[in-house]
């Protein structure tokens, strides 16, 4: 039996060999060492770490998912109650995840998300009892409306150097305002939230307009990712020019609306450009060039970002993309990575692009065997190829928050600074 973690196997040759305290001496040791997941050296790679997630359970399986987007069988040890998952990865890796003991098994079976039931997908979850590290989701982000604990890995030096990060408010450094509007849409008949952020200085009738950063999925853009600490941070310090922002919620119920409204969907991309931004350009002082407006988000909402600058590059001339979710396609259409397909038929337009993705989101998604890895791979392959002005970033880490929140400053630096 092949084990990578040689503390484990250091358990599994013990326990061969008939040492019945082994198994009590584990748990012991693996407390002492600070709790899981078990963090061990590659000694093939030195920039590598084996990561090694543990839980002890006498349930028939158990499943470790890295927030909600994948499920991965766990490994029972022969004549035991360790379930264990190891995966070589850098030293940098952040991720949020889970475990469900007994779990349903929904997406293992069947990887198509069109057929997932995202309240089944994710009701056995648990966070992990052995990390004190603790991710909360905030109830307008979950299936079931209520507040979600996630379990949390950091190896990066992201907690010893927080004040070398943008998303951490400095002192001293000039804090912006947010300004909070409700706004009617004619055209989808419904309501929304919209989060203004003005820069420190921030004048009206200034002779120089400002760069402008559209975000969509608004209250995640200014709760879980601190965006308008990042844009004062980088104002201050001159990586970007003085911005002004809006924030984009969803309907509520968000998360049912979210999923309507962002993928690709024209009626709401008219109601972008034909309703908020003529009351945008009327309210703020703000650039009308489009080299001079980003449009941002992240999954579903990169997605959103991509397809709106395809069918209205006049008014966005900017597309940031964190872990878009390149993969989807219409219901009624089965073959995957459909605005990708999109864009190669499309004449090359007046567009530039931020595109990054975690090395965790390599599992199958579609019935076509994609990941979002390789969709947002295909994305920037295909985007190069008509000689589009692409930056492309991978990450160490999955679908998450905790990372997207330190990458956004890098997509808003490259984007401004063709401005």
């Amino acid at each position: 039996m092949m084990i990578k973690s040689p503390l484990l196997n250091e358990l599994y040759k013990k326990l061969l060999n008939g040492d019945s305290n082994a198994l009590s001496s584990f748990w012991g040791n693996i407390k002492k060492l600070g709790g899981t997941p078990l963090v061990e050296k590659d000694t093939s790679n030195e920039n590598h770490a084996l990561l090694t997630f543990l839980f002890q359970s006498s349930n028939d399986n158990v499943v470790l998912s890295f927030y909600s987007m994948s499920k991965k069988q766990m490994i029972r040890l022969p004549k035991t109650d360790v379930w264990y998952l190891t995966f070589t990865t850098p030293y940098n890796t952040r991720t949020i995840y889970c475990i469900s003991p007994n779990d349903s098994l929904i997406f293992i079976h069947d990887n198509n998300f069109f057929n997932i039931n995202l309240t089944e997908f994710c009701s056995d979850w648990q966070i992990d009892p052995l990390n004190s590290y603790i991710y909360k989701i905030p109830p307008y982000l979950t299936t079931n409306g209520k507040e979600t604990l996630y379990s949390l890995v950091d190896l990066s030096d992201n907690k010893k150097n927080k004040d070398l990060l943008f998303s951490t408010p400095r002192k001293r450094v000039p804090a912006g305002k947010i300004e909070v509007q409700l706004f009617d849409s004619h055209l989808l008949k419904n309501r929304r939230k919209l989060q203004i952020y003005y820069p420190s200085g921030y004048k009206k009738f200034d002779e120089k307009s400002y760069q402008l950063l559209v975000v969509f999925d608004g209250d995640t853009y200014t709760d879980l990712i601190p965006t308008p600490t990042i844009l004062n941070n980088l104002i201050d310090d001159r990586k970007i020019p003085p911005t002004i922002a809006i924030f984009i919620s969803s309907p509520d119920p968000n998360i049912q609306n979210r999923s309507v409204e962002l993928p690709c969907n024209i009626s709401f991309a008219k109601c972008l450009v034909e309703e908020i931004m003529p009351w945008v350009y009327h309210k703020l002082n703000i650039s009308r060039n489009p080299q001079k407006t980003i449009l941002a988000g992240s999954s579903f909402g990169a997605l959103a970002a991509a397809f709106v600058g395809l069918n209205y590059s006049e008014t966005f001339g900017n597309i940031l993309c964190q872990s878009g979710a390149f993969w989807w396609h219409p219901k009624n259409i089965r073959e995957s990575n459909w605005l990708i397909r999109q864009y190669i038929k499309a004449k090359k337009l007046p567009l530039r692009f931020y595109l990054d993705c975690g090395t965790l989101e390599n599992f199958q998604f579609t019935e076509q065997g994609d990941s979002p890895l390789s969709s947002v791979r295909c994305f920037r392959d295909v985007l190069i190829t008509k000689n589009y002005k692409v930056h492309y970033a991978e990450f160490a880490g999955g679908h998450d928050y905790v990372c997207w929140k330190d990458t956004l400053g890098d997509g808003l630096m490259t984007l401004s600074s063709h401005n």
